[in-house]
């Protein structure tokens, strides 16, 4: 449906139209915590991998959005992505 939670909470639903300010600040919030930190005390890059499930309806364009999020304001370097086949 476009949106966007971790743990349950919603930060960011692409659908009706939100800014991605909040998603933003979580990963900007986690790259400055040293426990995240690939090297403690320097937040260019995190050590935590982000999981990424969305169906086959989702618009690509969702998807990118949350990569270079996950990259540019959290310093990701590795990204795993989840899909489930339908049972019919």
């Amino acid at each position: 449906d476009g949106a966007v939670k971790i743990d349950g909470k919603l930060y960011w639903n692409a659908k009706k139209g939100d800014d991605a300010k909040k998603l933003e600040d979580l990963f900007e919030n986690r790259r400055s915590r040293k426990e995240y930190q690939e090297v403690a005390g320097k937040a260019d890059w995190v050590k935590y991998p982000v999981l990424v499930r969305c169906d086959r309806s989702t618009p690509f364009e969702h998807l990118q959005k949350i990569m270079m999020i996950a990259t540019h304001h959290g310093g990701v370097t590795r990204l795993q992505l989840g899909a489930t086949q339908e049972v019919k």
